[in-house]
């Protein structure tokens, strides 16, 4: 969509996030969140469009380093990593339940004195 910028509020991505939970037809401007696997082996780049844009929106799974471990496994591709920026924010609804945790990752790769970073809020 030439010219069209996503931004979505909060409320914006606990709909989305509702809507997929309970598999309802999304709205078109919601093709760019994805569902996808932050901690596999795609690097970023591969999994989100190659525009100027450097935020993502995405749902993921956290992978554990073991599964009896709170600890999540952070690693992503080739010497690449997820850190938290920030604070997390909890979201909730009109009743007060706590519905999601809204994070903004920072990817990081270090390659022989070169350092790139991406954002990605999810």
């Amino acid at each position: 969509m030439t010219g069209y910028r996503f931004h979505p509020t909060n409320k914006e991505l606990l709909k989305y996030l509702l809507g997929f939970a309970i598999n309802k037809p999304l709205p078109q401007q919601y093709q760019f969140m994805q569902l996808v696997n932050l901690y596999a082996d795609k690097e970023p780049w591969e999994i989100f469009d190659s525009t100027n844009n450097q935020t993502g929106y995405v749902i993921t799974q956290h992978n554990k380093e073991k599964e009896q471990h709170i600890r999540v496994k952070g690693t992503v591709g080739i010497n690449g990593t997820w850190k938290l920026q920030g604070k997390v924010n909890e979201m909730f609804d009109d009743k007060g339940k706590l519905m999601r945790y809204v994070k903004n990752l920072k990817y990081n790769r270090t390659i022989k004195n070169l350092q790139t970073t991406l954002t990605a809020t999810g």
